[in-house]
């Protein structure tokens, strides 16, 4: 036989169902008028289905550490070029990210770009950060974060930016 999905039911969702396991019979057929027919059924036969991911979903739940101030990441001016952005001198801003697509494949794996640095008092557009992505293995399951390193020598430079990274 053929096993089909009925999509005005639904759809499947690896996300929600990653896995199915259908078990299924044969039967013999009586005919209706011979009360004499005794049906006959085969053993069950499991088949599992793995559904495959698609890449249908986005990072999200966006967040960074540590959150000395909950609201902005500080950057001294004392950072040359080429340095990481860190909250107090050693320990640097980790820039995190989730996609709930199957972990650890092409799929779910995250890599962070800044997109624009623009000084919030003048609007003037800056390439002053890079985003370097980069991951580690939390028990089993692949963790992505970027951290912000320094595209220019910030001496001197003072003001309020936004960044955005995709």
């Amino acid at each position: 036989g053929i096993v089909t999905v009925n999509e005005t039911k639904g759809i499947l969702d690896r996300e929600e169902y990653p896995r199915w396991e259908l078990t299924f019979y044969a039967y013999d057929a009586c005919k209706t008028y011979d009360s004499n027919c005794k049906v006959q059924q085969s053993d069950d036969c499991l088949v599992v289905i793995i559904v495959d991911d698609i890449n249908d979903e986005f990072p999200q739940n966006f967040d960074w550490s540590p959150k000395d101030d909950p609201d902005h990441l500080h950057a001294t001016e004392l950072l040359n070029e080429g340095s990481e952005v860190t909250s107090d001198g050693v320990t640097p801003y980790r820039i995190t990210a989730r996609d709930d697509d199957e972990p650890n494949t092409n799929n779910s794996q995250i890599t962070f770009e800044v997109l624009r640095v623009t000084n919030v008092n003048t609007g003037e557009e800056s390439q002053m950060f890079q985003a370097v992505s980069s991951y580690w293995d939390n028990a089993g399951e692949t963790q992505y974060f970027c951290t912000l390193i320094t595209t220019i020598n910030m001496t001197g430079l003072k003001g309020l930016y936004d960044i955005e990274i995709m």
